[in-house]
């Protein structure tokens, strides 16, 4: 008598047996084929991600076509999938690792560099979570699409770039603190960050220009008058 080695299981083995059934015995092959695999894959794992990665440049285009195709055709079974809580932990947990983090630094660093609308686009998701962040005491930050900010919009209203888009910061006309982002609960007031990260409420300023106004006497002259959204709404985004 002798133990299967997937099961513990006692039994009687003919000849060379090491699987008390052909349940066992198949959960025994799959288990040597990915060990086996595995092995495989870490003595080549650089000429693999190498060739991986001129496949993915050769047919880059297609690739994002097709991607896109699919997740229009399941957008309801993504969405499920994303919206899962054991999902949702094992992403969050992938993200923090360091190696990943790290990556995704770097990987932001560059495209900052090179794509310029994703570099505005960066700097305005950070400005805008930077400020509900530290206007909002209580709740978590949601999507932009929750909160009806739209990055894009606000990227064409912005445009032409200035060759030398380093020398400029992207100015909100009516101060964000001049918004009561706030409700009484500590919730987000959603209509408020609307109004506040509307398109119409940014502007490119040069740095020596935005550093030469006044803020303080800026949002004190605008709460005079209720604050940012009642002065949107009589004067509009002009100061």
């Amino acid at each position: 008598m002798k133990n299967c080695i997937i099961c513990n299981k006692l039994f009687k083995p003919k000849s060379n047996q090491k699987t008390c059934s052909m349940e066992c015995s198949e959960k025994n092959r799959k288990a040597k084929h990915k060990k086996r695999n595995k092995n495989w894959y870490q003595k080549n794992r650089e000429e693999i991600l190498k060739k991986n990665k001129v496949h993915y440049n050769n047919n880059r285009e297609e690739r994002l076509k097709k991607q896109k195709e699919y997740n229009q055709e399941n957008e309801r079974t993504i969405k499920q999938y994303r919206e899962d809580p054991k999902n949702r932990t094992r992403e969050k947990t992938r993200r923090q690792k360091p190696k990943n983090k790290v990556k995704k630094k770097t990987y932001q660093k560059q495209k900052r560099k090179n794509d310029l609308n994703y570099h505005i686009t960066y700097n305005l998701r950070s400005r805008s979570n930077f400020a509900i962040q530290h206007y909002i005491t209580t709740g978590k930050i949601m999507s932009s699409k929750q909160y009806g900010i739209n990055y894009p919009k606000i990227i064409e209203h912005l445009k032409p770039f200035p060759n030398d888009m380093e020398n400029y910061n992207i100015h909100h006309i009516i101060p964000l603190r001049s918004f009561n982002l706030e409700n009484e609960d500590g919730s987000a007031n959603i209509k408020e960050v609307k109004m506040a990260m509307a398109p119409e409420n940014h502007k490119l300023l040069s740095i020596e220009e935005h550093n030469k106004l006044n803020h303080f006497e800026l949002v004190k002259k605008i709460m005079k008058f209720g604050g940012g959204s009642f002065y949107v709404k009589q004067f509009g985004y002009k100061i």
